[in-house]
């Protein structure tokens, strides 16, 4: 591992020494497929180790959507081994392959790798992880403080010898770590351009104005009468509106101008009814290694069946649910029905839900270190609606739509975003920024400012002494682990399409509304009268939503502004051989294998730490050979 991929190790280090880490021992973690489960070819319904089960809570049953997906060719499941070795790697200083001595110091505690993984850490104690029980290593004193307890958990847990202790392998570590990172996948909303505010928004002639518009307010300004619907006559006032909106008197309506009528009118907007925050819940990721107990008492409350109480009169659900509930065959359930009633338990449903029944089936494949095109495409599903409104269907090259009723959700995949041109860097400045007091640590409060969702109970694991405080060294620690494990990660994220009136209805995009423009503009608005009463209300705003799949997490939207201010000091003078430089288009201090000219089998040479990347490192090696 080169110098430049550990910019953390000194911070690693300073805050973890000393500290108690607990290693639930297990038998080394294999990357490697079970004999004869072979992914490609498979049967649908057979999951395998590239699956990924979502499940969505129809208006009378549930639906299941089975993902393949896979990454340069290789199942999903391998990208939380990989994570654990790049873990190994940052803390693995002198490269020889075995951590001891002082770098068992740098292995980080559970509730750290929780807390970078996503996961709240609740109730759990620093360092004692999820409760399993293990043996404490880096701490004399906290070793003797469990009067031989760890000891015997380790000889309960098979663990290694006593002279095995003091050293750890790849795989040790990994049988350490991956009980801690939860799934490879995530569901993520991004509401972003859901409701008005400032931002940069282009136009096809480069003009630039600072204000977001989205169409639920612009209907709310047509909405004359504050009824929360718009009427054929109040679309009919042209004159009216044009002058109402063109403050100016330039014969032209800008986003300001709207966004200023706007806020006199003090509307709150015609939101329509198919939300995309209502989409999400109703669309969940089922864990199949993990507890499905939440999922299951959703299942119950949904679907499950009621019958009246003798005593109260009440009507109440009994708990279970049948075949048709669940959209499975008999034949189906009846592999899960242990007590052959013919329904599901609560016990038997979370048996199910490990291995469910899939109505659709798609294959994602995702580009990593390889050249391929990301890609969605239909293993198994139906172009027709389905008696709850859903169907699938592959739309263009690489695209599904998924309708769920009048809600189309567009499926694609997307290539691994943008890494920050210098990580280090990065997070010193975000540290820095949400440094406001400037007394070079961050208490709670300062923590969550640094907008990457981090709670008090991060703040205790980020927090390795104690004293309620975060200094630089241990936020760096924090974000390394972060970066590592985000890289890792597959990421389904749901949003909405910018609606704005302005880039919908300017046909000569000069960014503002001609009076022509604007009478088309209404005349569209006319035509989304599906019902034919006369009137727009909410829930005939069309409304479409985005699926993108992709690697690690999508950078959060911030106006021009926000960017500067978080934008890193700027980079030394590049020490990295000439042709590094020349290959580096987007300047990141990295070069990807899309931007590699030379030979697939040279990138890979140089490519000492296999993430990807060539740093400024890995190339001045090849001068050396």
């Amino acid at each position: 591992m080169t110098g430049a991929n550990r910019p953390f190790l000194p911070g690693i280090f300073a805050i973890l020494a000393g500290s108690a880490v607990f290693l639930a021992w297990a038998a080394p973690m294999s990357s490697g497929r079970a004999a004869g489960d072979e992914t490609k070819g498979a049967v649908p319904g057979t999951p395998g180790d590239d699956v990924q089960d979502l499940i969505y809570f129809g208006p009378t049953r549930a639906i299941v959507i089975r993902l393949h997906l896979r990454i340069d060719g290789q199942p999903f499941s391998d990208f939380r081994t990989i994570a654990a070795r790049r873990i190994f790697d940052m803390i693995d200083v002198d490269g020889n392959g075995v951590l001891e001595g002082k770098e068992l110091a740098g292995i980080p505690a559970a509730d750290l790798l929780e807390a970078a993984a996503g996961k709240r850490t609740g109730s759990t104690t620093s360092g004692t992880g999820s409760g399993a029980p293990g043996l404490q290593v880096g701490s004399s004193a906290a070793a003797k403080s469990t009067g031989g307890r760890a000891a015997s958990a380790t000889q309960s847990n098979r663990g290694p010898s006593g002279a095995d202790r003091r050293s750890f392998t790849p795989d040790t570590l990994a049988a350490y770590v991956l009980p801690h990172l939860g799934s490879p996948f995530a569901l993520a909303v991004n509401s972003v351009g859901m409701s008005a505010g400032k931002e940069q928004v282009p136009s096809v002639n480069g003009y630039q104005e600072a204000i977001r518009l989205d169409m639920a307010s612009f209907l709310a300004v047509l909405d004359a009468d504050g009824d929360g619907r718009v009427t054929m006559a109040e679309c009919a006032r042209v004159d009216n509106l044009f002058r109402m909106f063109d403050l100016n008197d330039d014969e032209t309506i800008s986003r300001t101008e709207i966004a200023e009528v706007a806020a006199a009118k003090n509307s709150a907007g015609m939101e329509p009814s198919a939300s995309l925050s209502g989409v999400a819940t109703r669309v969940l990721p089922i864990d199949r290694r993990g507890s499905r107990t939440q999922l299951v008492r959703k299942l119950l409350q949904c679907y499950g069946r009621t019958s009246p109480d003798r005593t109260t009169g009440r009507v109440a659900r009994d708990g279970t649910l049948s075949a048709a509930e669940l959209g499975i065959s008999p034949d189906a359930l009846a592999n899960f029905d242990k007590n052959r009633d013919g329904r599901l338990d609560e016990r038997e449903a979370a048996d199910w839900l490990a291995d469910p029944t899939p109505q659709f089936e798609l294959d994602v494949a995702l580009p990593k270190k390889s050249l391929q095109s990301p890609a969605v495409v239909v293993r198994h599903g139906t172009k027709a609606m389905d008696a709850e409104g859903v169907s699938m269907r592959q739309a263009a090259d690489g695209v599904v739509v998924l309708q769920i009723g009048q809600v189309p959700i567009q499926l694609r995949a997307a290539e691994s975003p943008p890494r920050p041109v210098s990580r280090t860097a990065y997070h010193k400045s975000l540290f820095k920024r949400a440094d406001r007091d400037n007394n070079d640590y961050l208490d709670a409060n300062e923590l969550a400012s640094t907008d990457q969702g981090l709670g008090p109970d991060e703040f205790k694991a980020i927090d390795r002494d104690h004293n309620g405080m975060i200094f630089e060294n241990e936020w760096l620690a924090f974000m390394a682990l972060h970066d590592i494990l985000a890289e890792h990660r597959i990421t389904l994220t749901l949003s909405t399409p910018a609606t704005d009136p302005v880039t919908q209805f300017d046909s000569n995009g000069d960014g503002r509304l001609s009076r022509s423009e604007l009478i088309r503009a209404l005349a569209t608005i006319k035509s989304w009268d599906v019902n034919h009463d006369g009137r727009i209300s909410a829930d005939e705003i069309p409304t479409r939503f985005e699926g993108t799949f992709h690697l690690g997490t999508l950078p959060k939207q911030a106006s021009r502004r926000a960017m500067s201010e978080m934008r890193p000091p700027a980079a030394p003078p590049s020490t990295a051989p000439a042709w590094f430089q020349k290959m580096d288009r987007n300047r990141d201090g990295e070069v990807s294998l899309r931007e590699f000219l030379g030979p697939l089998s040279v990138f890979r040479r140089l490519d000492a730490n296999h993430d990807g990347y060539l740093d400024a490192d890995e190339a001045r090696s090849l001068k050396h050979e």
